[in-house]
């Protein structure tokens, strides 16, 4: 019995994982407009230091705070990052954490 009870729980966790999963081309046009060393940079810095708002996300990784916010809403229209409203303030969370390649062949 405890086995099984082991086995969902592995089980939920996998799926946990994988609903903070995306798939992507990286064949897709726009693959790399979304994904630049800079954005991938910003990923990074919010899971390691969960900035409390854009502005201090920015300080962090000392780029100017419209760029950062430019390119955090091209994150969050592909659903990479999320806002969540604190006061007057934006705290961006990433919301995929992990990215699956598909590589396809032809047309399926």
């Amino acid at each position: 019995m405890i086995d099984v009870l082991d086995d969902f729980k592995r089980i939920k966790e996998r799926m946990d994982q994988l609903s903070k999963a995306m798939i992507v081309d990286p064949f897709s046009d726009d693959f790399f407009d979304v994904f630049t060393r800079k954005r991938i940079e910003l990923v990074k810095a919010i899971m390691d230091n969960e900035p409390r708002s854009i502005r201090a996300l920015a300080q962090r990784v000392e780029r100017d705070i419209k760029n950062v916010f430019n390119d955090l809403k091209l994150l969050h229209n592909f659903r990479i990052i999320e806002f969540k409203k604190i006061g007057r303030c934006k705290k961006p969370i990433v919301k995929k954490k992990t990215i699956i390649f598909r590589f396809k062949r032809g047309e399926q």
